[in-house]
């Protein structure tokens, strides 16, 4: 049965932590600290343990869930020598690791894509921003990440996921969105941002507004 789309409650949830994020920035001495306003929005987009955002998400009585199960799932028949975490009967009994699904904007995903987006995406921003690494360079830091030390190692779930890194390229996207300073890595006519700029020595939000169907697509 197809799931109510939920990419209004979402994208409203979204923008109402921008502007506190951007409230709380501005209290900081030092105008438009953009170092202060990343560390702050990260607080509210990020993991389901940390991210504020993420987890009002995955709470929210608002969005319609479908909750796969693991013996419904393709980690029914895992072994430990296929995927350690996904393997244990523990783990199995309990349904941990396996992500709700919901619908943003027509395309059914798991609220997992959200950290990726958040997490992940953030880890690429800060290899390109920071450590000026090339677009190809970045990706291929990502693409070792989930091989070898997330999904696709054989202690996790023992699958190298091209949704999830899919989610991880359009976090970057996201976070280079949220001031804009470049243009989208796939062209100008992409760019979605900024959705905060700073005015007189203050940030203050735009009329451009977070839209998660602008990163989750058929791909993740």
């Amino acid at each position: 049965q197809k799931l109510k789309d939920s990419k209004d409650v979402v994208n409203d949830l979204a923008n109402k932590y921008l502007e506190k994020g951007v409230d709380i920035a501005n209290q900081s001495t030092i105008a438009c600290d953009e170092k202060l306003l990343f560390t702050t929005l990260r607080k509210y987009y990020g993991n389901h343990f940390f991210g504020k955002f993420t987890v009002e998400v995955i709470k929210s009585s608002e969005i319609e869930r479908r909750d796969p199960r693991i013996y419904h799932s393709v980690f029914r028949d895992w072994k430990f020598y296929d995927g350690t975490a996904m393997a244990s009967p523990i783990v199995k009994q309990f349904n941990m690791g396996m992500s709700a699904v919901m619908n943003i904007g027509g395309v059914e995903l798991g609220d997992d894509k959200l950290e990726h987006l958040f997490g992940q995406g953030y880890y690429y921003y800060t290899l390109r921003n920071e450590k000026k690494l090339s677009m190809y360079d970045v990706m291929m830091k990502g693409t070792y990440r989930e091989t070898f030390n997330m999904g696709g190692s054989r202690w996790q779930t023992g699958i190298k996921s091209y949704g999830d890194l899919a989610a991880n390229f359009n976090g970057f996207r996201f976070w280079n969105h949220l001031l804009q300073k470049e243009d989208d890595v796939l062209g100008i006519e992409y760019n979605k941002g900024p959705f905060v700029k700073c005015e007189n020595g203050k940030f203050m939000t735009t009329n451009n507004k977070i839209d998660f169907t602008n990163y989750f697509d058929d791909l993740v």
